[in-house]
């Protein structure tokens, strides 16, 4: 493929599921700004496996040349290019613990971990912007129209239903990524956004304050708090997180101004934690 001074780079975790999925962003969101050529490389590793490599090697070598060492096919797609040569990296990962596998690692370790990776992948001008899914990439297709509940009903997952997640989110109506329109990428956007709205209970949002509370790294530490209290994380896909972090222009087609009454739709229940148990009605204030 021929450089370009815009090319982004879109690190995904998996092989066929988020290949899919970024074929289709690309051609939703990049196909018409002149310049633009997204290349997505599979690292066919879950983020731990990912953090090990970097922390063994002291963070030292790139992510594009990590990629070329360890993935089998991805010096095809990366041949002729560096670091350099692209002018913006995105890393793309599911939080799932349960894929944890830090060699005797604790839940602190790996909580640890996620912090460090977030702090060093900040800057898709620099090392690179990590966006996290959690608990995994199916949560893109985990939202309803006009609402902020996920398929459950709720906004949020309990620890113990993670690893039934795949075929629980499977009951949404949203599965078909090819038949994805504008307005759907804009509902799925603005559920996301209500979900955030719960998560740090914010009452109204602008792009500005969006970005400032809702930081990839604020967002992980909030999850960490409501997994510790609860045992659960709010449902989030890293999909819109990314493209209303991307433009101005994506965020305020896909969100605009959000106030107070259009922000939490159809919320069941608060989520649970070590006091309330999941027995309490979501709060009316918000």
């Amino acid at each position: 493929m021929k450089k370009n001074a815009d090319s982004l780079l879109f690190v995904v975790e998996g092989e066929k599921r988020e290949k899919d999925l970024f074929r289709f962003i690309s051609n939703a969101f990049f196909t018409r700004p002149v310049g633009i050529v997204p290349i997505t490389v599979p690292a066919e590793m879950n983020i731990y496996m990912l953090y090990g490599i970097l922390k063994a090697d002291g963070f030292y070598t790139d992510i594009v040349e990590i990629l070329r060492e360890q993935v089998p096919g991805a010096e095809e797609k990366l041949q002729g290019y560096s670091r350099d040569d692209f002018s913006g990296v995105y890393l793309f990962f599911d939080f799932d613990e349960q894929a944890n596998n830090i060699e005797k690692g604790t839940d602190e370790d790996y909580r640890n971990a996620l912090l460090e990776m977030v702090d060093f992948f900040r800057d898709p001008t620099e090392e690179g912007k990590l966006y996290l899914s959690y608990p995994m990439i199916e949560a893109f297709r985990d939202f309803q129209s006009d609402s902020c509940v996920a398929a459950n009903g709720r906004c949020y997952i309990m620890r113990d239903a993670f690893e039934d997640y795949k075929k629980l989110s499977s009951s949404s109506p949203f599965q078909q990524v090819k038949k994805y329109t504008f307005p759907i990428w804009k509902m799925m956007s603005v559920s996301y956004a209500r979900r955030v709205c719960c998560l740090f209970h914010l009452t109204e949002i602008n792009r500005e304050s969006f970005l400032r509370i809702a930081s990839q790294k604020a967002i992980l530490e909030e999850q960490l708090r409501y997994l510790a209290k609860g045992r659960c994380v709010f449902v989030l896909s890293s999909l819109p997180a990314f493209l209303i972090d991307y433009s101005e222009k994506n965020y305020e087609a896909l969100i605009g101004r959000m106030r107070r009454p259009n922000l939490v739709r159809n919320c069941q229940r608060k989520p649970p934690t070590k006091e309330n148990e999941g027995t309490s009605e979501m709060n009316s204030k918000k």
